[in-house]
């Protein structure tokens, strides 16, 4: 039970969202980092959400940042809960007026087909598989008290048999 309870505050703490280009609205692997803390943050390839534990009851500045893309950021002020944060893009303009980087690709190569690859390696699955051990572990334990209360009510249930020496 306690390691349910500190899985459960751990997920409810720090920032956590998803990153879309402004021009077609489709999701960015961009990086998110905050701003006094060493380390940043790969949001996903194929969904763009990224997570990070944050202490509660601190101010954080939060900045996504992408090759191609104006980087955007934003304050928050983490209470007891998580903060979702979105961020929405922009691509960067040339003097010609052109966009750098278009964010709408709808070539479907090689490259793209192995997207879904891609996703199965990210770290958010490798908690969806810890939560479901823990989801198989208590429903063996619900499992195991279950016939343990059938056996108990079955013994006092039966009529004793007197034995005869």
């Amino acid at each position: 039970m306690s390691m349910l309870n500190l899985v459960a505050s751990l997920v409810k703490t720090g920032v956590h969202g998803r990153i879309f280009s402004s021009d077609c609205g489709r999701p960015l692997p961009a990086s998110v980092a905050i701003k006094g803390l060493n380390y940043t943050i790969k949001a996903s390839q194929a969904l763009a959400d990224y997570h990070r534990l944050l202490e509660p009851g601190g101010r954080y500045e939060v900045v996504a940042t992408m090759a191609g893309y104006k980087p955007k950021s934003t304050f928050i002020l983490l209470g007891q809960e998580a903060a979702t944060v979105d961020f929405v893009l922009d691509p960067e303009i040339t003097p010609t007026g052109s966009s750098l980087r278009s964010g709408c690709d709808c070539s479907w190569d090689r490259k793209s087909r192995l997207k879904l690859v891609e996703f199965l390696s990210v770290p958010q699955v490798e908690l969806s598989f810890v939560a479901i051990l823990i989801l198989i572990f208590l429903c063996f334990l619900l499992k195991r008290r279950a016939i343990l209360k059938y056996l108990k009510h079955r013994r006092l249930v039966e009529p004793k048999r007197s034995s005869v020496v």
